[in-house]
């Protein structure tokens, strides 16, 4: 499937004005993905944290950062949305867009004022800030209108999208430790990324979407998954040599991280179906919310 037939959308004729206020600000928060856009600003307040100076950041330039960041999520996730509406119909049918409950006018709005508040509060902080925000949204768009279908490439844009760096770039100070931490945040993003496509496979295979799993099938993504989870595991454990409290930051990378991670690995088994696969996902996004706090001990 071309990237133009891939937003020809088959939109539900349902009207969405009948849907009641406290309906569509859950809508509106399933469309932006909540969680997602508050563990980007946790990852923003990361590359700060890790950045370190010795007359701190201004709490007022780290707020900022952290609503830039938030709002370029949104931004970038209600446009990933909008454009897989047609395969969301069949995967996620009672997601705000394919269940008519939202139109499709409306998302992109959301997403053209969410992003639009993403520049304007990364203005004040000066620097790379504005540029860094613009190269971020564009990215995310190229994901979903074409780079989904590039196989592992998609993944790793998305990954690439770490907002550590950005986090970073805004204290004025990126240290070794900073890139430890982006890149470690990159690789679990790649993982992360991995996963999803293997929930997706069944749909993204019907809608011709080229995402590793779609084309190289179950098992081999199953086993790329592994492989990757094992890599992230063993990246982790060698930046405690850079952090000032090894064992604390051992101990709190196992909880925080090694078992949810590798319990969704467990989950997985070798040929995963229906549960095991929405069980391995929740657990990864434990590790991706819990793992913020182990990171944060690099420093």
């Amino acid at each position: 499937m071309t990237a133009p037939d891939h937003v020809t959308l088959r939109v539900p004729v349902r009207s969405a004005g009948a849907v009641p206020l406290p309906r569509r600000l859950a809508d509106l928060v399933i469309l932006v993905r909540l969680p997602s856009c508050l563990a980007g600003g946790a990852s923003v307040l990361l590359g700060v944290h890790l950045a370190g100076s010795e007359a701190g950041l201004p709490v007022r330039r780290a707020c900022l950062g952290v609503l830039s960041m938030l709002f370029a999520v949104a931004a970038a996730n209600a446009v990933n949305d909008i454009l897989d509406i047609s395969t969301d119909m069949l995967a996620k049918p009672n997601r705000p867009l394919p269940a008519g409950r939202l139109t499709a006018r409306a998302a992109w709005t959301i997403s053209a004022a969410t992003a639009l508040a993403a520049v304007i509060l990364a203005a004040p902080l000066g620097g790379y800030a504005v540029p860094w925000v613009i190269v971020l949204l564009s990215v995310a768009f190229l994901y979903s209108y074409r780079a989904k279908s590039t196989m592992l490439l998609g993944n790793a844009v998305v990954a690439l999208c770490s907002p550590v760096l950005f986090g970073a770039l805004i204290a004025d100070r990126v240290v070794a430790v900073t890139w430890i931490g982006a890149g470690i945040s990159f690789m679990f993003m790649l993982t992360y990324e991995t996963l999803k496509t293997i929930a997706d496979l069944d749909t993204d295979a019907a809608n011709g979407i080229r995402t590793f799993a779609a084309t190289a099938g179950l098992r081999p993504a199953v086993l790329l998954l592994r492989g990757l989870v094992t890599l992230l595991t063993l990246a982790a454990t060698a930046a405690a040599m850079s952090c000032p409290h090894p064992v604390v930051y051992l101990l709190a990378l196992l909880v925080t991280f090694a078992l949810p991670a590798w319990s969704a690995i467990v989950a997985l088994g070798r040929l995963p179906r229906g549960k095991a696969i929405g069980s391995a996902v929740l657990l990864m996004r434990l590790a991706w919310f819990l793992g913020i706090v182990a990171l944060w001990l690099l420093r």
